[in-house]
């Protein structure tokens, strides 16, 4: 070192009193984006079904709601990268991934925000599940001269363990167990203390376990009334259980041939067997392990969303009863499946319209046409079990699977048409 050189000026790292800035500008995604098209696409579409409720209008006190149209987008878009947890979409925010910071903005959004909007708003769900449809109807792109509509089920994993599964004895228990533990929160005997809103949480938990208990003691004797009544001797042996996590879940078989909590999610889909787009144009969730008597409820969905009737509908041989099926042949609907062996070989007389649908199903040209249900629907159950990532749901009940699943469907046909919708 020169002595009596001047001392250099260095600039040391600060730690304190510090922020990191990310600045957002609105072209600093491509027009292409998937989160850009959402944002534009929810943007044209009437959302005035999320905020029938609000309390927060002008000239009243409160403070002002969330963008409804940022948090559609946010979930529609964290679903196009199989993100289906609150949670992660709150983290995604926080490490200021650019698109979901995008759709954000300056906009601070919580999981607790996006879990409630998600499951709460079902009838707003539906609406928007039928202005999309009603969209696509409006640019002619569904319901087209070579169109065809295939209906399958699939089973879902519930987000609730095989454990939380008990008969009408354990869930005695239970229920004792979470009465006593709903009155020692109540008794408000900890030391230290919680503070208040620690203690609302901790009742607001202790209820909801004991309301989720209740709930599936209604379950199992819904479910032992209907075995007394059941001719399979077997079922009227096996003593039904319900889960404690989630009431409305069921053990169902599942497609690896195994048997878990789930879901039966029945989808109907739309589009040409030669390729191109495919719409879902319908959305069942239901807690029955089997397929059947589930046709015509998915035509008149199908003809309340769209007002067009579902004439020809392909589905596989285990949607089909002799009832259900001299319905729809009733109601001038061409069923189109394979013909379960144990009809086509029993000897017990059938209905004329029952020997004249399976005659008709034994020609070449109805052969082919039902060729085109696995490429229409299994492309559906694709998108959704392997891009959208919904192999198990993120929620639990009922109504709020259905709201995941509409959710869902408005997505992927936003995806398919989403460009189309904003010419």
């Amino acid at each position: 070192m020169v002595t009596g050189s001047p001392k250099v000026r260095i600039r040391e790292p600060r730690r304190e009193g510090q922020q990191i800035v990310v600045r957002i500008s609105e072209d600093s995604l491509p027009l292409d984006h998937p989160a850009r098209l959402l944002w534009e696409v929810f943007g044209r579409l009437d959302l005035s079904a999320f905020t029938a409720q609000a309390k927060a209008v002008q000239g009243a006190r409160g403070g002002s709601l969330k963008s409804r149209r940022m948090l559609l987008t946010l979930w529609a878009y964290a679903l196009t990268q199989g993100v289906v947890s609150a949670r992660a979409i709150e983290r995604r925010l926080r490490d200021n991934d650019h698109a979901f910071r995008w759709i954000a903005g300056d906009q601070h959004v919580s999981h607790t925000l996006l879990s409630e909007f998600l499951s709460d708003h079902r009838e707003a769900m539906e609406a928007l599940f039928t202005n999309v449809l009603g969209a696509l109807q409006g640019q002619g792109l569904i319901f087209l001269p070579d169109h065809r509509a295939a209906q399958d089920g699939t089973r879902v994993r519930a987000n609730a363990g095989k454990g939380s599964f008990r008969t009408s004895d354990g869930l005695q228990d239970a229920l004792e167990q979470a009465e006593l533990h709903l009155k020692a929160v109540m008794a408000r005997m900890d030391d230290p203390a919680p503070t208040e809103a620690q203690q609302q949480a901790r009742e607001r938990g202790a209820m909801e376990v004991l309301d989720r208990v209740k709930r599936a003691t209604k379950v199992v004797r819904k479910l032992q009334d209907k075995r007394s009544d059941c001719r399979n001797k077997k079922r009227q042996t096996t003593e039904p259980k319900a889960s404690t996590t989630d009431p409305d879940a069921r053990i169902m078989k599942v497609s690896n041939g195994g048997f878990e909590p789930a879901y039966n999610v029945q989808l109907a889909a739309m589009g040409s067997p030669m390729g191109g787009p495919v719409t879902v144009i319908g959305v069942q969730v239901t807690s029955l392990g089997s397929d059947k008597h589930s046709i015509l409820p998915m035509c008149e969905q199908v003809e309340r969303r769209t007002g067009l009737e579902l004439s020809e509908v392909l589905v596989d041989g285990e949607h089909l009863t002799h009832e259900e099926l001299l319905a729809a042949i009733a109601q001038g609907r061409t069923v189109i499946a394979p013909i379960p062996e144990r009809w086509d070989k029993s000897e017990a007389p059938q209905a004329p319209a029952i020997r004249r649908w399976i005659s008709e199903m034994k020609t070449e040209p109805m052969r082919r046409t039902y060729r085109a249900r696995k490429a229409l629907i299994e492309r559906v159950n694709a998108i959704l079990k392997d891009r959208f990532a919904l192999r198990q749901v993120p929620v639990r009940g009922l109504h709020k699977v259905l709201c995941v699943f509409l959710l869902a469907a408005v997505v992927l046909n936003l995806m398919q048409h989403g460009q189309s919708l904003l010419t």
